[in-house]
């Protein structure tokens, strides 16, 4: 009885494993990509845009399915978006993800953090965020010049411009980072607060989520705004100063000069654009890259070498190159 189970259950992988290499092959026949993104971390979605660009060079019609799909609104490289918070393309997405196979992928690690570590801990030191999460797809996905896109048509940018009526020059800055997940890359807003005070000749826009702390001395505070209205006030900017995270990645796709504090809780690689100036000290950590959610030495590494004035001296030497 054991034998003809196990038999039955080869025989019913085998028949899956068939039907979804049909189901794969008779996309790609019609030339079809699908792309899929669960997931509340906005960055990552963000990124995806990067690896929509660098798959579009393979001539195929990209179908996404993200649950911000405002991220890609009006792409040219995408042939159909869906909006995974409707409960029927969330559905359809679930049963696509099931035949995933050459022309149908989940852009996420295989690779699981654990409780005490980062995932990309796992992948080769020098990959890119961006890649690691399509380090699956056993594609040949160039890493060079790895940068995210996001569009606008010009009615929304003529919307935009009246709704902020913006600065003709600003910089863009945020007092603190996402810790719901990775507390490490938190720098500190009092020094977030010296670099403004510092550079008092300058329109700061402040962007964040309510509740985060409030600069002084900013021309204007924007919580809780949408993703595209942050993506225009980041693309009509001077230049950003950022942590780890949504910012960077978003600045990235309008090549804006971005000063990235990074406090080295992950490779300097795997976040870096061709647009940012990073602010470490990296060489004095010693469990760089550690990639621990709880590790100590961060804490102490930020404020003993990663100080107001160290960042703010880096700020000064390239504000204007």
């Amino acid at each position: 009885m054991f034998n003809k189970i196990e038999k039955n259950k080869s025989l019913f992988k085998k028949f899956l494993s068939f039907f979804i290499k049909k189901i794969n092959l008779k996309l790609k026949k019609k030339n079809y990509f699908i792309i899929t993104r669960y997931g509340n971390a906005s960055g990552e979605h963000i990124c995806m845009t990067g690896i929509i660009s660098k798959i579009y060079k393979e001539n195929l019609k990209i179908i996404v399915f993200s649950k911000y799909p405002e991220l890609f609104r009006n792409n040219p490289k995408i042939y159909k978006l869906y909006d995974l918070n409707i409960p029927l393309f969330f559905r359809v997405c679930r049963i696509l993800n099931f035949f995933e196979g050459n022309v149908i992928k989940i852009y996420g690690s295989k690779i699981r953090s654990n409780d005490k570590n980062y995932f990309m801990k796992f992948l080769p030191r020098n990959i890119h965020l961006g890649l690691a999460h399509a380090f699956q797809f056993d594609m040949n996905l160039n890493s060079d010049d790895f940068k995210n896109e996001i569009y606008f048509t010009e009615k929304e940018i003529i919307k935009y411009e009246k709704k902020f009526n913006l600065p003709n020059q600003y910089a863009v800055i945020h007092s603190e980072t996402k810790k719901t997940f990775i507390k490490t890359k938190e720098w500190g807003p009092e020094k977030i607060q010296d670099i403004v005070n510092k550079f008092d000749k300058i329109n700061w826009i402040q962007v964040g989520i309510k509740g985060e702390f409030e600069l002084k001395n900013t021309l204007n505070c924007y919580f809780n705004i949408s993703l595209r209205e942050l993506a225009f006030i980041i693309s009509k900017s001077y230049f950003l100063v950022c942590m780890e995270g949504m910012h960077n990645h978003m600045a990235s796709a309008f090549n804006k000069k971005n000063f990235l504090i990074h406090t080295g809780f992950s490779t300097m690689e795997s976040v870096k654009y061709p647009n940012n100036i990073l602010i470490e000290n990296n060489s004095k950590l010693k469990c760089y890259p550690c990639f621990s959610f709880d590790c100590m030495e961060h804490k102490k590494h930020c404020d003993e070498n990663l100080t107001s004035d160290y960042a703010i001296n880096i700020i000064k030497a390239n504000l204007n190159s």
